[in-house]
């Protein structure tokens, strides 16, 4: 886990990790220019790697949440040691967070798993500062939603093979129209037509929606 995103072998030339070093690297130096303190919060942190890497990266702390325990586990024993690091099993929509203690929270990879991403980011802007920033990114969103229906039964299919095809509810196919209550910079869109310029002369850039949404932007969505 500590070559993460970059592992080694041919793990490291699959389209999810080679998605996921790009996107952490544009990550890392956006937060490096903003020249904060503040401590990080990522959302879904999995294994820890992320928060690994932001917190050697930046130098400031970070506390990762999950639900799923195995992988906190693994993110205790393999980072545990690291003075700046912290990770909380909890589910985000009761755990008590501090208000104005983190300001960036990071949703990696994770959006997807939210039935209501409008009323998650509601609740995690009231927990920033006036200067702090959310980030979502790594997770896929739909022009329409027709198009997040037929991802839905793709998605539906493939856990039927596998024969769990209870899984296919976990995931929820969330529109760009999902976020227009919001002030969004989008740091990277590829509705843009120069990412699909990009994309055509197969050039670097991420592969997903990048969104910052700043609260001094949201004042009048911040919810409790």
């Amino acid at each position: 886990m500590r070559s993460l995103p970059r592992p080694s072998g041919k793990l490291g030339t699959t389209l999810e990790w080679r998605v996921r070093a790009l996107s952490s690297g544009l990550l890392v130096r956006h937060l490096q220019a903003r020249a904060s303190a503040g401590a990080i919060l990522e959302l879904g942190c999995g294994n820890g790697w992320l928060s690994q890497l932001l917190a050697q990266s930046l130098q400031r702390d970070v506390c990762g949440i999950d639900v799923n325990r195995t992988e906190l586990s693994q993110a205790a024993r393999v980072f545990g040691h690291e003075e700046r690091l912290s990770f909380v099993a909890a589910d985000i929509h009761t755990v008590a967070l501090p208000r104005d203690v983190f300001d960036v929270i990071v949703l990696p990879a994770c959006v997807q798993y939210f039935a209501d991403p409008a009323a998650l980011i509601e609740r995690l802007l009231a927990h920033l500062p006036e200067d702090g920033e959310l980030h979502i990114l790594d997770s896929p969103l739909y022009a329409t939603p027709q198009r997040g229906q037929e991802s839905a039964a793709r998605s539906l299919r493939y856990f039927t093979e596998l024969g769990v095809p209870e899984l296919a509810a976990h995931y929820h196919q969330h529109t760009y129209a999902t976020f227009d209550r919001f002030a969004v910079q989008w740091l990277f869109d590829p509705r843009r037509w120069s990412a699909r310029a990009r994309k055509m002369l197969r050039l670097p850039q991420p592969h997903f929606p990048w969104l910052c949404l700043r609260k001094r932007d949201n004042l009048g969505v911040s919810g409790g």
